[in-house]
């Protein structure tokens, strides 16, 4: 196998099998392809950089879809273990510099590949992901994209409320229509996961990373709307992603009655985004808030990593996840006396909790 090539890339790593939130994370000598330009070199001779050959993938797939920031006028190209020829990929950008690129092969494939960027600037993308998986899956998975007509979303229809909760609906951050009919399901678990990606600060910008991710979502992964149903930005911000009496694609095989709450950000190495004090807040709340609604165990809590062969909610959060689980679970006893913590047993027991009913 060729040695990763870095050039004058800096290459951020971290070690092991990785899987990513769509499918399985090309690793290139065991390690994640996470790209940053080095400012100590010229731009001209930043121009093409190769990744050399990636490890074996873990399944057979037939798209590659990469994400992350990047200038205009970047271009990738990708080739199988022993072509000599490249072939270029669909990118889209975005004004903030959000993007995605994808390929597709015509036929499942286990080829180890290498990828090609060029950048005319010589200013380099920052790449949080290249994942590999196949198409032909169901939405609750990893779908295969349809050619059936959209239906048209209601206007409020599906704008979710969740008492004590300052949300988001999608009629506010600009959510484009499924492409398909939902699956109705009856929630009776939680997941938290990280989005391993961008770490929006302020309500503008989580706004935009809302249009970007359910457009990653829709295009590239194939999937009939944005994965989650809940999505946390830096500022604590929730935003409502599907609506939450409908299956997800967020935990790959065990998405029907699983709502998905995702951490915008990149908590894990190489990119380290620490959750803020307000993020975490709102992930208390909206637990808290689901569960009551949906008469959901706080048993029935659980990080991605513990369903999934991933890393994800990221090895930062993961722990801090793991503490306030267990601080949620301790609230909800039988025996009120048992602990000073409240007991949750209703909507109406979390309203007074958050001081809405007075």
């Amino acid at each position: 196998m060729k040695k990763l090539l870095l050039l004058s890339i800096s290459l951020a790593l971290t070690a092991g099998a990785f899987a990513g939130e769509v499918g399985d994370s090309l690793t290139f000598a065991g390690q994640s392809a996470f790209y940053k330009a080095s400012p100590s070199k010229s731009a001209a001779a930043r121009a093409v950089r190769e990744t050399g050959v990636c490890d074996a993938p873990q399944r057979p797939y037939d798209t590659v879809a990469i994400n992350g920031i990047m200038p205009e006028g970047v271009t990738f190209e990708l080739r199988p273990d022993g072509s000599t020829d490249w072939a270029q990929m669909t990118v889209k950008r975005f004004d903030n510099g959000r993007f995605w690129g994808k390929y597709e092969f015509p036929s499942l494939s286990t080829d180890k590949l290498e990828v090609r960027i060029t950048s005319p600037s010589g200013a380099q993308p920052d790449i949080y992901d290249i994942e590999v998986f196949a198409r032909s899956m169901t939405d609750a998975d990893r779908p295969a994209t349809t050619t059936k007509a959209a239906p048209a979303l209601r206007d409020s229809g599906y704008d979710e409320t969740v008492p004590g909760i300052d949300l988001i609906p999608r009629s506010e951050w600009g959510a484009k229509p499924a492409t398909e009919a939902y699956t109705p399901h009856t929630p009776v678990m939680i997941t938290v996961h990280h989005t391993a990606a961008t770490q929006p600060m302020t309500r503008e910008d989580g706004i935009k990373e809302m249009q970007f991710l359910q457009d990653l979502h829709q295009n590239t992964d194939g999937w009939i709307d944005i994965g989650y149903h809940f999505l946390i930005d830096g500022a604590g911000d929730i935003f409502e992603g599907r609506p939450m009496n409908v299956v997800g694609a967020h935990t790959e095989g065990k998405n029907t009655g699983n709502i998905g709450i995702s951490m915008m950000g990149y908590f894990h190495p190489p990119q380290n985004n620490q959750p803020t004090d307000a993020q975490l807040a709102s992930l208390r709340k909206i637990i808290q808030a689901v569960a009551a609604m949906n008469n959901i165990k706080m048993t029935e809590l659980y990080a991605h990593r513990e369903l999934n062969a991933t890393d994800c909610p990221g090895d930062i959060l993961y722990p801090i996840f793991q503490s306030m689980r267990t601080e949620l679970q301790n609230q909800k006893v039988e025996n009120p006396q048992n602990s000073a913590a409240p007991v949750l047993r209703s909507i109406d027991d979390l309203k007074t909790l958050q001081g809405l009913n007075k």
